[in-house]
């Protein structure tokens, strides 16, 4: 991504004469023997993080999907000009790997299951039951996000695009006007759904995305659209129809990832969450605290989405 991608899409820029400022860091130097990186010191330039435990509000999440389209539509002209293909990028391991889709989310969700049965009361004993899934079947379901058909609008994607790997520039009011993304290492091929469903689902305030969920779509879409015409794309643009189509079929993705770790990556300090290492040596078996299914507070954050996504994707 950085000696390669964002060269050519620094050339883009250049091309078409966008003067914005660049959506990465700068790249200083690789060590091949020593498997170091070494990248400019953002917070040295002024860029910082949001609260992930407060989660993002309309003028980041609209800042960051505005530049999300950006990144995209760069990412899309790149490849019908050659210079990048699905080939030159892996498939995303949490969706397509059957270990680290069972260790890292079918384990979240046995785990809400049983907090669920033991604490959160008899009102929630069928969303429970239905959460109740085969892994056989789990993983099948979330691999199918990662399936898109040749007439789909696809390009590369973050991949993992949430609040910690995005930071954020602000004015002197202290209004965001500039950001970065950073930790490319899933970036992939799929329907730029997936990091809008991964960035709203696991980056803004819940309340606000459930809110304006069709009005964050519009506003990236027309982003999309806007920036694909800057870059000179020549292909088919998406429709929005077709972006809502496509929603649907990576969303079960996006509520999932929502409904097992938003809880620990949100959770007030001192809660136990998890044991990533301990998670990885048991095969998910162990490492998942229920602790954070059980705060003050938590049914309010998660339990709409959760009764949405069992009725939707588990009611049979």
């Amino acid at each position: 991504m950085y000696s390669s991608v964002f060269r050519e899409m620094e050339y883009l820029m250049e091309d078409v004469g966008d003067f914005e400022e660049p959506l990465w860091c700068k790249f200083i130097h690789y060590d091949s023997h020593s498997a170091s990186l070494v990248l400019e010191d953002l917070k040295v330039a002024g860029f910082g993080l949001a609260s992930r435990q407060v989660g993002i509000d309309m003028e980041h999440g609209q800042l960051a999907l505005r530049s999300l389209a950006r990144f995209h539509a760069m990412g899309k002209v790149l490849d019908e000009r050659g210079l990048i293909s699905k080939d030159d990028f892996h498939s995303h391991p949490l969706m397509t790997n059957s270990r680290y889709v069972e260790t890292l989310s079918y384990s979240g969700l046995k785990s809400l299951r049983e907090a669920i049965v033991e604490h959160w009361g008899p009102e929630w004993k069928s969303v429970a039951s239905k959460l109740d899934i085969p892994v056989d079947v789990f993983y099948e379901k979330v691999k199918s996000c990662s399936m898109y058909t040749e007439e789909e609008f696809v390009c590369l994607n973050h991949g993992d695009c949430w609040t910690n790997n995005i930071m954020f520039k602000y004015n002197w009011e202290g209004k965001p006007h500039s950001l970065r993304f950073v930790d490319f290492q899933f970036a992939n091929y799929n329907t730029p759904c997936a990091d809008i469903s991964n960035f709203i689902y696991m980056s803004l305030q819940p309340k606000l995305r459930r809110k304006n969920y069709k009005l964050l779509l519009e506003y990236y879409f027309e982003a999309l659209i806007k920036y694909l015409d800057i870059y000179g794309y020549k292909g088919p643009k998406p429709t929005f129809e077709g972006l809502e189509k496509a929603m649907d079929r990576v969303l079960f993705f996006g509520i999932c990832l929502f409904v097992c770790w938003y809880p620990a990556l949100t959770a007030k300090a001192g809660t136990d969450t998890f044991d990533l290492d301990t998670l990885l040596r048991t095969s998910g078996k162990e490492g998942f605290h229920k602790g954070m299914f059980l705060e003050d507070g938590i049914t309010e954050k998660i339990g709409d989405d959760l009764i949405d996504f069992v009725e939707k994707y588990l009611s049979s």
